[in-house]
């Protein structure tokens, strides 16, 4: 196909042309141009605190710590309490990101978590019984090695491999076999072979998959026919995926092959892969491109029940061994992908109509839906990604003039204004190029939609396919680099992230210390750069002067800010109680600034409610696109659930401006690091907590409550009647931190300011 306007040759699917923009195809076109937008925070409201702290509050619960405000670390996420610190600092889909070179200790938990958990199936999923199926095993006898079943004989329509790793996921909470269960409600002919390996895990939860070893299945009718037994070896080795896949095509052949790959991921630079037999290894994503390669075995597809895998290094490590990727942007919920669908279909439509790749993002997305979670996925056509490359390549190549000339503040806003995948370091790009606008921008636009065969988020900055671009973790960037260059990355893109990254850490620890986070990449002479025209220091804390101002309404105080590159701005909460109880409430984003750009520290206005109570609330992120009006915030809110402390995430959009709950964490996996996100059941029992500053610990107030009864609420609130304190914080470009004074107010009326 040749575009009307330019002559640029494009393939038949493609639906604008990457060089001038014009549509291709016009009448097929559903994935329009996304418009720019710039950051303005200051733009739209934010969800902000109705208090009824003259309640007497019950016993506060023992051994929690909490403590005052405390500065975050430089674009990490920012840690009010010490009790959410792991919380909010955490990575992952929700997971703390450890360098990947850390102890044998260390390692174990380093993986992106995906948050998963066990679920209740949805009836409206399938038309088959939902509850678990009773398995049947027919087991053969294994040797040491390997023992094959007699494969079926001619070629099926379709050969589906699964290759599971339990891990956690399935030795604490059954995930795997949850999904064995849905696989099994299935009916499938001879037209489909699905052929799994199991293993990675020390406690599997059915009759059949055996602790501790690796194991070879295949099923049919309601049943799981054991292959062979391959003894203690870990699934995390890409040799290990390469001698499965090419197993299942030689013995299973069929005109097409479908791969999916079962476990933790997190993109780059965490991987895909956790074994708890082997703890160390992970799949990069350079290799599971090689294992692939080495099988020799063409895909119609990748899918990744894995979280953050969906990414542009991932399509570039497997473009020549599959037509699709089909994974998440975001973390996988606790129910994962959705089994029995889409695999019965293939019955009626099989894998070469392509019908069953936009089947399972749909029923993905429709159950997490049905669990009110915030969810993405995508279909990715990886015959256009080499056009998405070469667009990237153009853009990083201006991003690369820009900062070589001074524009290090100007990409940092644009960066940290394209919203968050909590615990990786991956942007939506479509979301970036429209942040941070050059003359490539359009290309690579229309590049992606032209790649995004379906996608489906509840994210407003969420497009179909992220990239990495170190941002909260570049002093892990040294690991990320490592499949950047196994990628062979043009050295454009290679050199303006180690540009980019030395800048970054000089702001963030000072040229002297800098170079001892980063490696040999380490570009001294820009650092010299930049240090010779702002002479950069290292982020600190500093104080944020007040000052008495005279406005056309009367005097009053504003705090000095007009001078200061503003990343971010936020008020903190306290309110005493009749008994000199100081209760901590929390974060929220502020945005109440005069013609000079100085900030008016007021008592906020709103508030975040459940059933009329205000509750607790931490920010942890928020995304706003100035043009399209799009927005999301998203906040912990601890909560007892049945008589255990927990975090309720709350996540706010244009379409749910009261916001919504899409399911708890508990505290305790966190601070362990190994968590999942739970969707809320009706008769689960919820009761607030308050963070009691003055003892330093939760205390649960009013009466717990079923879940099924809970309204989440932002609106205004009162506080003239009470005793109340504000504190103010401002983030800089440069990673310094500014703390106001603490402004008391009285019946409404400022008292004090210490």
């Amino acid at each position: 196909m040749r575009c009307y306007r330019c002559g640029q040759e494009h393939s038949g699917s493609s639906k604008f042309c990457v060089n001038c923009g014009a549509p291709l195809q016009a009448e097929n076109i559903t994935n329009p141009v996304q418009p720019r937008a710039e950051y303005r925070p200051d733009a739209f409201e934010q969800p902000q605190p109705q208090l009824q702290p003259q309640q007497q509050p019950a016993a506060t619960v023992p051994d929690e710590k909490a403590a005052k405000p405390k500065k975050k670390k430089k674009k990490g996420l920012i840690a009010v309490i010490s009790l959410l610190a792991v919380a909010i600092l955490g990575g992952g889909g929700f997971f703390a990101y450890r360098m990947l070179n850390d102890d044998e200790e260390e390692e174990s938990s380093s993986r992106s978590r995906r948050n998963r958990t066990e679920r209740t199936r949805d009836e409206e999923e399938t038309e088959a019984d939902p509850t678990p199926t009773v398995v049947e095993i027919v087991e053969t006898e294994p040797s040491a090695s390997e023992t094959q079943a007699e494969p079926d004989d001619g070629i099926a329509d379709q050969t589906i491999m699964i290759y599971m790793i339990g891990t956690d996921l399935e030795s604490e909470n059954g995930l795997a076999t949850s999904d064995l269960n849905e696989i099994a409600n299935t009916t499938i002919s001879s037209k489909t072979n699905i052929i799994l390996q199991t293993g990675g895990c020390t406690n599997w939860q059915n009759n059949f998959c055996r602790d501790n070893t690796v194991q070879r299945f295949s099923y049919r009718d309601g049943t799981y026919t054991e292959l062979a037994d391959l003894g203690r070896i870990s699934m995390a080795d890409s040799m290990t995926l390469t001698d499965f896949i090419s197993f299942a095509s030689s013995e299973y052949p069929a005109d097409d092959y479908v791969l999916i790959l079962w476990d933790h991921g997190g993109g780059v630079p965490i991987g895909y892969g956790l074994d708890e037999l082997f703890p160390t290894d992970v799949m990069y994503d350079y290799q599971i491109g090689q294992a692939l390669d080495r099988s020799g075995v063409h895909f119609d597809s990748v899918i990744f029940d894995a979280c953050n895998m969906c990414t542009l290094e991932v399509a570039l490590a497997l473009q020549n061994s599959a037509d699709y990727m089909i994974g998440a942007e975001s973390y996988v919920n606790g129910t994962g992908l959705a089994y029995t669908n889409w695999i019965n279909m293939l019955e009626e439509s099989p894998v070469a109509t392509g019908d069953y790749r936009e089947q399972v993002v749909a029923d993905y997305m429709d159950f997490c839906q049905a669990q009110g979670m915030v969810s993405s996925m995508s279909s990715i056509s990886l015959s256009h990604i080499g056009a998405v490359y070469d667009a990237y390549i153009d853009y990083i190549t201006y991003l690369k003039s820009d900062i070589e000339n001074g524009s290090y503040s100007d990409i940092i806003v644009a960066r940290d204004a394209c919203g968050d995948y909590m615990g990786t370091d991956s942007v939506d790009l479509i979301t970036l190029a429209n942040k941070y606008e050059n003359d490539a921008s359009t290309a690579l636009i229309n590049s992606i939609v032209n790649a995004v065969d379906y996608t489906e988020s509840d994210y407003s900055y969420g497009h179909g396919i992220t990239a990495y671009y170190p941002y909260s973790y570049c002093e892990n960037y040294s690991d990320g680099r490592v499949t950047l260059t196994s990628l062979g990355y043009d050295q454009n893109v290679i050199d303006y992230y180690d540009e980019y990254v030395s800048v970054d850490l000089a702001y963030q620890y000072g040229v002297a210390s800098a170079s001892s986070y980063a490696g040999s990449w380490f570009r001294q002479d820009l650092v010299d750069y930049y240090n010779g025209s702002s002479q950069v220091t290292e982020a600190g804390e500093y104080h944020l002067d007040y000052l008495m101002g005279n406005y056309e309404n009367g005097d009053f105080y504003y705090l000095e800010c007009s001078d200061i590159p503003i990343l971010s701005s936020k008020v903190h909460l306290y309110v005493l109680d009749e008994s000199d109880n100081l209760y901590y409430f929390g974060s929220d984003e502020y945005y109440h600034f005069d013609s000079e750009g100085d900030l008016m520290p007021n008592i906020p206005d709103k508030w975040t409610y459940i059933n009329d109570y205000v509750a607790c609330y931490y920010i942890y992120d928020s995304y706003y696109d100035n043009d399209t009006g799009e927005w999301s915030q998203s906040a912990f809110i601890p909560v007892m659930i049945n008589g255990v402390v927990c975090d309720l995430l709350a996540y706010y959009d244009q379409d749910n401006p009261s916001g919504m709950i899409t399911g708890y964490v508990i505290e305790s996996e966190m601070d362990a690091g190994n968590y999942y996100t739970y969707p809320l059941e009706d008769t689960d029992m919820i009761q607030l907590l308050w963070v009691n500053d003055s003892d330093e610990g939760y205390t649960p107030v009013y009466e717990a409550f079923p879940a099924s009864e809970m309204i989440l609420d932002y609106r205004e609130i009162d506080l003239a009647a009470n005793h109340t304190v504000v504190t103010f914080e401002i983030e800089d470009v440069y990673g310094n931190i500014y703390n106001s004074d603490y402004f008391e107010y009285q019946n409404g009326e400022l008292v004090d300011i210490f």
